[in-house]
């Protein structure tokens, strides 16, 4: 019997003063003029934000990581 198999990705992303920042790149790459532009396939039903990293996570565990990673590239606010 072949065992059920999920394979899962994440994205981090964050939205401020209207542009798209990846937080799973290296620092500044963001920054250094990249552009993400959200796309939208309607035959597909799918919604994707292009040139993003995805890192594969298998557990809530690495999703937890993920999250406590990114929040050392989030933009900051006075």
């Amino acid at each position: 019997r072949v065992a059920d198999v999920a394979a899962s990705q994440a994205s981090m992303l964050e939205i401020y003063n209207e542009e798209i920042r990846d937080l799973l790149a290296d620092k500044g790459a963001s920054k250094a003029g990249s552009k993400h532009t959200i796309v939208h396939d309607a035959r597909k039903g799918v919604t994707t934000v292009t040139d993003v990293i995805l890192a594969d996570v298998a557990n809530v565990e690495q999703v937890r990581v993920l999250f406590e990673s990114d929040r050392l590239n989030r933009t900051a606010t006075a």
